[in-house]
């Protein structure tokens, strides 16, 4: 809301959160992500985020931060080096190459960006790791809980890291997890790394920009080198996400013909002399190391993994308004046009053909609800001309109907139905009462709305005056006259959606790093516990070395027992709210 005037007794709405707002991840969101790589790196790579989110560097998105000079790296800054490796390693910073121009000089200069987005998924790691068990089984779960723990891996580090874990010979587990990789990059679950030598993306206001500031040259350079880039690669969204799920020429299995003549005859030599010499183990660098495809680092893609869970929780929302069969229904379209989509939050499905989506739907199995190819027919029908308008129908000249659904309705539909009971809980019915009529009539004044929400209009008043206080409602000026006098103004209350759907993404991340503080204070209280506790399970598990001395009395577990279940009420809280962020925030 403006610092406008305000007639007599309307509060001024309470500021709470600071321009930062504006930006895509807010303040409480920077502050998260700063604790969470404080956990995992130590306060040296905390140190490191906070400078990369400098508020004299921002140039987009998110913070930037550029590596000092050689020299300085050498210095006092060298130790701080390794660490931005570390975190580079781990998918938690992007990397640019900076254009090189007259004003340039030196070796070439690498950009970094912290990555607030991927900090933040690592609280989503076990979600994760579960999704690949259920849909791929354990091998899956192996490979990606490696590619996790380290950031980044090349194919045969991914075999080493498997095989030191499970305690087995690396040649008796390779083809278990070859079909395990191939099933995880058929599903977008793992991709290519990107490399460092990408071109920036544009920005408003290059860093380095003002006059006679160092590296003015070299922003003006960044500008000039990505439009210029992308200009002459011209490539499109689709070429690239098939590059960056392009598997490894050694592990095309029955697609052999897309591998180059020379590497298809190396391959069959390579399977000769393997048949010749059965006896002979292949050595740790044979094994996997054919091809330059295993050259590539490959991660997580944690897009994939959001865009399931996006998919899950739209076709549990239209079960649930329209029954089983309209998610079974919703589940098949989303299947349909997961192919063709590049992001995760896609508006609306790509355009399918009524019998296309109708024999899918008779396809799926392990369903308990049946649906045949006339019922899926007639429910498409029935959901197109429901009011909401989540599906949609259209014909062509070839008389073929079409339908597509709008995702993005439906997650709009889902984040005011949980802001609406957000308003019920603070203000009662009387406020939601409120709040969902200036939803749906836009702009309204005191006395409209006590009318229309049947209120006498004291409390009509007092109800409008909390909820914009708490900026949930905004007032918009309308002036009889020059002046702009109160008593010869009209004041129409209205909803702002996109900056209450911000606030309340800023207090979940607010209250989810409360969470975490009250989690590690509650386990620092009981830590000597805790590690007594600890001792005593090392003993049990131990056959021989009894140690009398290690015996919990009954205080002792009474106190265990109370950690442990203020422990599971916090990880449930934590839980949900990484829900509700996820649909506020990520999808």
């Amino acid at each position: 809301m403006t610092s406008r005037s305000v007639p007599t007794g309307m509060p001024t709405p309470r500021r709470r959160f600071d321009a930062s707002r504006a930006s895509m991840a807010s303040q409480e969101a920077r502050f998260l992500a700063r604790e969470i790589v404080k956990e995992h790196f130590g306060s040296p790579a905390e140190v490191t985020g906070r400078t990369g989110n400098r508020e004299d560097a921002d140039v987009g998105r998110e913070r930037r931060l550029t590596p000092p000079r050689p020299a300085r790296v050498r210095g006092a800054a060298g130790a701080r080096s390794p660490l931005v490796r570390r975190i580079a390693q781990h998918n938690l910073v992007k990397t640019y190459l900076l254009a090189t121009d007259a004003t340039t000089h030196g070796p070439r200069r690498h950009l970094y960006e912290a990555d607030v987005d991927q900090i933040l998924m690592r609280l989503r790691h076990p979600k994760f790791l579960l999704h690949a068990k259920e849909t791929l089984g354990e091998e899956a779960e192996s490979v990606l809980q490696a590619l996790l723990e380290n950031g980044r891996l090349r194919l045969s580090q991914v075999l080493s890291s498997v095989a030191t874990k499970s305690e087995s010979s690396e040649e008796s587990i390779a083809d278990q997890l070859k079909s395990a990789f191939l099933s995880l990059l058929e599903r977008r679950m793992v991709e290519r790394a990107p490399d460092g030598n990408r071109d920036p993306p544009p920005c408003k206001e290059p860093l380095g920009s003002r006059r006679n500031r160092p590296g003015r040259g070299l922003a003006q350079a960044m500008g000039k080198k990505t439009g210029e880039g992308r200009e002459e690669q011209g490539e499109t969204a689709q070429e690239a996400m098939n590059r960056r799920f392009q598997p490894p020429e050694i592990f095309v299995g029955a697609e052999e013909t897309h591998a180059p003549t020379a590497v298809r005859r190396k391959r069959r030599k390579l399977n000769r002399l393997a048949d010749e010499e059965e006896d002979e183990v292949p050595s740790k660098e044979v094994l996997w190391q054919e091809g330059s495809g295993c050259e590539v680092l490959w991660r997580v893609n944690a897009e994939e993994f959001n865009r399931q869970f996006r998919m899950q929780l739209i076709v549990d929302a239209m079960a649930e308004m329209h029954g089983e069969k309209a998610g079974i229904l919703v589940k098949a379209m989303l299947e349909l046009s997961a192919r063709e989509e590049t992001q995760v939050k896609a508006e609306t499905t790509v355009l399918l053909a009524a019998d296309d989506i109708a024999k899918a739907c008779t396809g799926q199995t392990g369903q308990e609800t049946c649906l045949s190819f006339r019922e899926a027919l007639d429910l498409l029908e029935l959901l197109s001309m429901d009011k909401p308008g989540f599906l949609s129908r259209f014909s062509t000249n070839t008389e073929v109907l079409s339908y597509t659904l709008s995702s993005g309705k439906v997650i709009d539909h889902l984040k005011l139905k949980h802001v609406e009971g957000v308003v019920t809980q603070k203000f009662g019915e009387r406020g939601c009462r409120i709040f969902r009529l200036l939803c749906a009539k836009r702009m309204l004044e005191q006395k409209q709305v006590a009318d229309a929400a049947m209120l006498p209009i004291r409390d009509a008043r007092e109800e409008l005056y909390k909820l914009m206080k708490e900026e949930w409602l905004s007032v918009q000026e309308v002036p009889k006259t020059s002046d702009r006098a109160p008593a010869r103004t009209y004041y129409l209350f209205y909803v702002d959606l996109p900056t209450v759907m911000k606030n309340v993404t800023a207090e979940m991340y607010g209250s989810l790093s409360n969470i975490r503080a009250r989690l590690d204070h509650e386990l620092r209280q009981e830590e000597e516990v805790l590690g007594l506790l600890d001792a005593v399970a090392d003993r049990d598990n131990e056959e021989s070395g009894y140690l009398p001395s290690l015996v919990l009395t009954s205080a002792q577990r009474q106190q265990v027992e109370q950690v442990r279940k203020t422990a599971i009420l916090l990880e449930t809280l934590m839980g949900r709210l990484d829900d509700l962020i996820a649909l506020f925030d990520n999808f």
